[in-house]
């Protein structure tokens, strides 16, 4: 095949991939499933196409951690442009944080122990492999909130985005170092008091830069000036995620810093007001494309023979019921407020995934891999379906 032909069929490709997620993005809200379950299944389709017609494809899991880390950084910063600080809003965020952090060291411990039990590897390994397992994708669950009240929709959010931040620093705690808890407890206070204060300094920067800018193309400059202090903020074991939030909430936010005249004076505040909605319009675009090959590819490199066993499964389900059954536990006694549809809406997808791909090759176990990844994604998915669905009504009057 000529090089021609291979760079027709990958434009072919991408076009119908593009095309066909737009299409499925618009069927899911009809038939209240995910979009990211169908994009999946493309995926599986795709790669059944590949295998009966015989062609060659490259290996797309390779390029699975950058498009994650994108579609990362691009849910979570559009996310937090849509949140307004508000007094009842940092008290919807402070309890939303403290759920993700019980929740996600809860249900790490509980699963390590499970895949100890099963796999007689030792606990320190088991956990590593616990954690992406225990993380709330922000990716799923944040477009599921379309339909819920206000607060719930923003806890939800809140929820999601502090489990992303929080896991992404247990794990690499976890991966590179176990320690002891004291270590922990320093090493993740140090890192958010550190994080938090470049975060001011680069997020007053950040927000000066989009009132300078004249050029109309703007957004994928910060985005990839996000990307860039986010990288750098990992090679020092950061809670890089905790910038990216916190610099959305400020963009969306900036009119509270009219109370500091020294800031005030050095920036325009409403012109920043007017290039946010713009900013908030080209993240959307961004968001939807990256999550549409990220799920397709994922999808496309999966493996049958991983998933159709019986072990598998029940590991599966296993995991599934550690995840809901303290979930509903947690939110039963401490916050009763949000027991539904809150304690079904816990997916797992894309920082799962990302997380998976990151676990150091002499950490790996036998009951995790590729196959236990899907069905937890899938299960946790549709649980999630299930819960906004149900409690639709409830949710919205609430």
């Amino acid at each position: 095949m000529s090089a021609d032909s291979s760079l027709a069929i990958g434009m072919l490709a991408a076009s119908v991939i593009v095309i066909f997620s737009y299409l499925l993005d618009i069927f899911s809200h009809r038939i209240k499933l995910p979009s990211v379950l169908l994009l999946m299944g493309f995926g599986i389709l795709l790669n059944i196409l590949v295998s009966v017609t015989g062609l060659e494809a490259p290996n797309f899991t390779k390029i699975l951690p950058f498009l994650g880390t994108i579609g990362l950084i691009l849910i979570v910063l559009e996310a937090s442009m849509h949140l307004h600080l508000t007094k009842d809003a940092i008290e919807v965020m402070s309890k939303a944080a403290l759920s993700a952090l019980i929740l996600l060291l809860s249900s790490s411990f509980l699963i390590a122990l499970f895949l100890q039990l099963v796999s007689g590897d030792s606990f320190h390994h088991c956990l590593v492999n616990a954690i992406p397992f225990s993380v709330i994708s922000s990716a799923m669950a944040i477009p599921s909130t379309q339909n819920l009240s206000e607060e719930k929709r923003e806890f939800i959010i809140y929820e999601s985005t502090f489990s992303d931040i929080l896991g992404i620093l247990f794990f690499t705690l976890a991966a590179n170092n176990l320690g002891g808890v004291n270590d922990w407890v320093i090493g993740i206070t140090e890192s958010v008091i550190v994080t938090v204060f470049f975060s001011f300094v680069f997020t007053v920067g950040l927000v000066w830069l989009v009132t300078k800018l004249r050029n109309h193309v703007k957004f994928f400059l910060i985005l990839f000036l996000l990307l860039l202090v986010y990288s750098l903020a990992k090679l020092f074991h950061l809670p890089a995620l905790l910038l990216v939030f916190l610099f959305g909430l400020a963009l969306n936010n900036t009119l509270l810093l009219k109370k500091w005249k020294w800031v005030a004076s050095k920036i325009d505040l409403m012109k920043v007001q007017e290039d946010l909605k713009y900013m908030q319009v080209s993240a959307t675009e961004s968001t939807f494309l990256v999550r549409t090959f990220f799920f397709v590819i994922f999808g496309y490199s999966l493996q049958w023979s991983l998933i159709l066993k019986l072990q598998v499964f029940l590991v599966s389900l296993a995991i599934v019921v550690f995840i809901f059954g303290f979930r509903y536990f947690y939110f039963k006694f401490f916050a009763p407020k949000h027991l539904f549809p809150e304690s079904l809406i816990a997916p797992r997808g894309l920082i799962t995934v990302l997380l998976f791909y990151s676990i150091p090759t002499e950490m790996q176990i036998v009951p995790v891999h590729l196959g236990t990844l899907f069905l937890v994604v899938v299960i946790t998915a549709l649980t999630m379906a299930f819960g906004t669905w149900k409690f639709k009504g409830n949710s919205i009057n609430s």
